[in-house]
């Protein structure tokens, strides 16, 4: 009895799963050959797709920033371009856990004066706390470090 086209789509589906799993480096070191001697195309390629997919692509990376971990690579990022430098996972730990200011105490929300900012030394770097806006952009203080 013949095969129908479901079932016949269906073997060469497992039968092509199995020769991935078989052959992964094989198929690695394809790829990798193939990237480098096709760098433009792949480059062109890319490029078709941006742009005629804005919409679809703005949509895609607005969603991912509202997800936790969008939220904290977005934050973690715009830490590095403002030259805080330390473990990031630890200080975006902290960064999230503080709820109040630590220099004058205020419950940190949303509102402008109490907002969360991440105060730091504009010298070296490092991490000198979690503060409201109003500390962060009044009381500059010098770190340990550089004193």
């Amino acid at each position: 009895m013949p095969f129908t086209i479901e079932e016949i789509k269906e073997r060469k589906k497992i039968s092509s799963a199995k020769y991935r799993l078989a052959n992964i480096e094989k198929i690695k070191e394809s790829n990798a050959i193939y990237r480098l001697n096709n760098k433009e195309k792949i480059k062109e390629t890319y490029s078709k797709y941006r742009l005629n997919n804005k919409d679809k692509i703005a949509t895609r990376t607005k969603n991912y920033k509202k997800t936790d971990l969008g939220k904290k690579k977005n934050t973690i990022s715009q830490w590095k371009s403002r030259g805080i430098i330390g473990d990031y996972d630890t200080l975006y730990e902290i960064y999230i856990d503080t709820l109040i200011c630590d220099n004058c105490q205020v419950w940190l929300n949303t509102n402008k004066k109490t907002i969360r900012c991440h105060d730091h030394c504009d010298n070296c770097g490092l991490s000198k706390g979690m503060v409201c806006w109003e500390c962060n952009i009044h009381n500059k203080v010098e770190c340990q470090a550089c004193n």
